[in-house]
This record gives structure tokens, sequence and C-alpha cells, in this order.
């Protein structure tokens, strides 16, 4: 994948429905399953061998964002980003309050590190990225909170209304 290919297209094998497993052309426009309707989200299935050379090198040398994974995410190999760093967020050990049944151990996954303080700033930090190849000029979403504010937020600092 050159990083003129098309976004989100040069290491998808195919977008799979989840109900029907009907398999759709990753350039097509499709959204949803045209035989299972809006309940038949897609899938996306990665040629994963073809990506593995440029995965390595990324998770060698390339940036410690989240955007390491660019490949396999919906966006150029070389574009703009937000400039607010999303990830990598640490791994903590939960200690032994409360007796834990089977498990030996529990371990949370730190989001709050995360510009806005939210897991949502992952996905957020994606659509920014595409929002800002594309040449948006705002971003709307529906939201009962995180994804608004995290929208807020990194789109403020890339200067993108929403």
């Amino acid at each position: 994948m050159s990083s003129s290919s098309p976004p989100g297209t040069g290491f998808v094998r195919s977008l799979a429905c989840v109900i029907c497993g009907a398999a759709y052309d990753p350039a097509s426009a499709t959204l949803w399953c045209t035989k299972c309707g809006p309940e038949g989200t897609l899938d996306v299935l990665y040629d994963l061998e073809r990506a593995r050379p440029q995965l390595e090198r990324d998770l060698r040398d390339g940036p410690r964002s989240l955007f390491r994974w660019r490949a396999i995410l919906p966006v150029a190999l070389e574009g703009r980003r937000p400039p607010l760093e999303v990830g990598p967020t640490p791994l903590v050990h939960a200690t032994r309050e409360r007796p834990l049944g089977s498990l030996t151990r529990i371990v949370v996954k730190d989001e709050g590190r995360n510009p806005t303080a939210s897991l949502k700033d992952r996905a957020t930090a994606v659509v920014v990225a595409r929002a800002l190849e594309r040449g948006s000029k705002g971003i709307v979403c529906a939201s009962t909170g995180n994804a608004a504010s995290s929208l807020a937020g990194l789109s403020a600092a890339c200067g993108i209304e929403t």
C-alpha cells in the first residue's frame, strides 16, 4: 500500500455482513448489508499477511500514538493527524480490594490519559484524521456525552468546527 492508496482499502480483503456473511467490495459505498438492512453491519476483513511488513515497521519505528496501526486504519499512511496524541495508554493492575472469584488478576486500560480523558478519543482521532484528509470544515455527531466531548476537543485542536 502506498501513501497514495485510498485510505482503508490497501489491506482490506473484503467487507462481510455480521448476520448473513454476504461479502462486499471494500471500495463500495455500502454502509450495511443490502440483504439484512441496517442491522447487517459490515465487518472489515483484512489481508494481514500483506499488511504484516507495514505493521511490523510501524510497530517498531512508527509513531507511539494509535496511528502506529495506520496500515489497518481507514486513513492514508501519510497524512495530517490531530496534534493531541491519543494512546498509548498504560495497562494498570487493579489492587485486590475484594475477592476476584475465579479470576487471578484484573488489568485495566487507563484511557483517562487520553487528551479528553475518554476511550472515545481513539475512534475520534481516526474520524478527525479522515476529516483533515478530506479538507472537511466541520463534523457532526450524535452523542450523550463522551463522544461529543472527545470530538469537540480533538476537532478544536485542528480548527475543525463541531
